[in-house]
């Protein structure tokens, strides 16, 4: 994958298409996220940035602060992450790029989720949510309502919890959607486990390990058979 994207930057360069070099430097940084490679990943993305803040593309400026950001997030920097997905909300702010505006907002909510801030959490979450809803977005909606049904869940709203996994459950099953139906029904396990009812969370964590088993997730399928183990410990 490198070497092609090396070849389109030498192509780009020559023919002076700059907005085609952002892209490839995009590109690259993107294969060098996928590798692990994260200082050379945020090189690739900054130089994308230097070329289409001079060609003043703000949803490319936008995005390419986004980019930074997970690549910031992945590393653990919380700080620097929440800075570059912060400059990308300012930027884009006002424009069309309601997607990205949306999914931005929801790597904000991530954050403050696995920083113990859930009132933060939430409310990043409930405004993803309302852009996803507006545009029609329903696999965005249905990641918005698992991620806030975490947030009840942490904050013991139980019953909360329970009604958004479950909705995103819903959309999810009506699109076919297998890896996100992990998530909801895992959900759904969890606050039931939680709850004391042991033997319902069993019935949904060995729903999440069929499809995991399926779909050939093993992440999935390790930590499932995790939870099902601490679930039986408990009982």
């Amino acid at each position: 994958g490198l070497s092609y994207h090396d070849r389109s930057l030498e192509l780009m360069s020559e023919i002076g298409d700059r907005k085609g070099m952002a892209g490839s430097h995009n590109n690259k940084g993107a294969v060098y996220t996928q590798q692990g490679e994260y200082s050379l990943a945020i090189e690739e993305y900054l130089s994308s940035l230097q070329i289409l803040e001079e060609l003043g593309d703000k949803e490319g400026v936008g995005r390419s602060y986004n980019n930074i950001g997970l690549v910031y997030y992945l590393q653990g920097n919380y700080g620097e992450a929440k800075g570059y997905y912060s400059r990308a909300i300012s930027v884009l702010e006002g424009s069309k790029s309601e997607s990205l505006i949306s999914d931005i907002l929801n790597n904000m909510g991530i954050i403050a989720f696995e920083e113990g801030e859930y009132d933060e959490s939430l409310d990043y979450h409930m405004r993803s949510l309302n852009n996803r809803e507006q545009s029609g977005n329903q696999r965005g909606t249905a990641t918005s309502f698992t991620n806030i049904g975490d947030v009840y869940a942490a904050q013991e709203a139980f019953a909360k919890a329970l009604e958004f996994q479950q909705k995103a459950f819903d959309i999810q099953e009506e699109l076919g959607d297998k890896k996100g139906m992990l998530s909801s029904l895992k959900g759904i396990g969890t606050v039931l486990s939680l709850t004391g009812k042991n033997d319902e969370a069993l019935v949904y964590m060995k729903d999440v390990l069929d499809i995991a088993t399926e779909i050939g997730a093993k992440k999935e399928q390790r930590d499932t058979y995790n939870d099902i183990s601490n679930i039986y410990t408990r009982m």
